[in-house]
């Protein structure tokens, strides 16, 4: 039986419509506990999961870099400030 149905006319009705609201009380704290446990996780499993991203992708990087013939480095545009700068913020 839905609680605000009940009507209110009996002492027995009162005490049965006390007893559905807690229930659904102690229901919905619970649900929103849950949801903020799972939104808690969900923000850390995700940070955590975009710093090894961007880790990886760093490495690989400086690895084609120290990959690359010599003469690679002459232009401007590939000065060592330019790709540490390149590796460390752009990622």
């Amino acid at each position: 039986m839905f609680a605000l149905a009940l009507p209110f006319d009996t002492p027995d009705n009162l005490a049965i419509y006390r007893q559905k609201n807690n229930e659904y009380f102690y229901c919905f704290v619970a649900l929103c506990i849950g949801i903020g446990v799972s939104t808690g996780f969900q923000k850390l499993y995700f940070g955590l999961g975009g710093e090894n991203l961007t880790l990886k992708l760093r490495i690989k990087l400086f690895e084609a870099i120290l990959r690359k013939h010599v003469g690679w480095f002459d232009d401007k545009n590939r000065a060592p400030g330019i790709l540490s700068n390149m590796i460390s913020e752009d990622i």
